[in-house]
């Protein structure tokens, strides 16, 4: 059972995308995350890798730091927070795709969207998990 066990990590080890740098960048995306310097680095270095995107790289870094600068309400990454009955402190978050549905929404003062290409970026991005997903 052990040796079986040992395969197994070993096979999973070698076959997921533990070192790839593209997945590892992803957690720039979250809302929490949006204000860590780093976080427009690791954007760019999405965006270099991503097949098929035609966003520029000046246009995405222009446009990330509008949105770290953006005065976002909490109420659009957080679903609920409160206290258990145990008086620890609990806090829900909103789904990721909500998340940036509600950012895309947002709009400078002529109407128009204020990040059309960290958009393109961003549904690229939130698409790559479904992108190797067994047809069901």
């Amino acid at each position: 059972m052990k040796q079986l066990l040992h395969k197994c990590v070993e096979y999973l080890a070698n076959k997921m995308p533990l070192s790839n740098t593209l997945l590892k960048n992803v957690a720039c995306i979250c809302p929490l995350c949006r204000k860590e310097p780093e976080s427009l680095q690791m954007l760019l270095a999405d965006v270099s890798q991503l097949p098929y995107c035609t966003t520029s790289t000046d246009t995405v870094r222009s446009e990330w730091q509008k949105y770290q600068e953006e005065d976002i309400p909490e109420d659009l990454y957080i679903a609920d927070k409160g206290q258990n009955e145990d008086g620890t402190g609990y806090v829900k978050f909103r789904s990721i795709d909500e998340y940036w549905h509600d950012i895309m929404q947002l709009t400078d003062l002529r109407g128009e969207p204020k990040y059309p290409g960290l958009a393109v970026v961003v549904k690229m991005v939130l698409s790559l998990s479904h992108g190797q997903a067994d047809v069901e």
